[in-house]
């Protein structure tokens, strides 16, 4: 820190608490997620789109959890020297694991999302009659793109799976000379 220039943005100089901090949002999120989904509930206004949220954000608060576990397990001076991570590979296995599902839930959110009709769009036949459409295109639809929709709605899909799928293994790819 010579000439007023920082290397880094950091709070604090201790990697124990600055890991600590890095937690703090995803126990917000949990803590909200959870009440957020408590009141849903009351409400009965859950649908398919909260659900995926609230697993989202509920798996990341358990990885907070884990996270806060082994650097409780490594101790303070383990934790700012980088050292004890043997013990604590399990917690670290199961936290990347945690936040991976985490982030596929996310994506599976928006794949569902984008698959639904807008707020205040109508279909052709909901102009045209009074009864509720049973056809399914709509301006969000993707039908409405033919072949190449269904194409893009399969292997989006696809694509929404297989990224949590490659993080795991690469976790564990990366982990598994560490645990032997």
């Amino acid at each position: 820190m010579s000439d007023g220039v920082y290397s880094s943005f950091t709070l604090s100089d201790d990697a124990a608490i600055e890991a600590i901090i890095t937690g703090i949002p995803l126990f917000c999120i949990g803590i909200l997620s959870i009440g957020v989904f408590t009141f849903l509930l009351s409400l009965k206004r859950v649908d398919l789109l909260s659900v995926y949220l609230f697993i989202s954000s509920f798996l990341a608060f358990i990885a907070a959890i884990v996270d806060l576990g082994q650097i409780l397990i490594r101790g303070h001076s383990n934790a700012v020297s980088g050292t004890g991570l043997g013990g604590v590979i399990g917690f670290i296995r199961a936290r990347e694991v945690l936040l991976a599902l985490s982030l596929g839930t996310v994506f599976l959110f928006f794949w569902t999302f984008v698959g639904r009709r807008p707020i205040g769009i109508a279909s052709k036949k909901d102009r045209l009659s009074a009864i509720t459409p049973s056809n399914p295109i709509h301006c969000g639809s993707w039908q409405r793109w033919g072949f190449v929709g269904l194409g893009l709605k399969w292997s989006t899909l696809l694509v929404c799976i297989l990224i949590p799928i490659l993080q795991i293994l690469s976790l564990f790819l990366k982990y598994s000379s560490t645990s032997t």
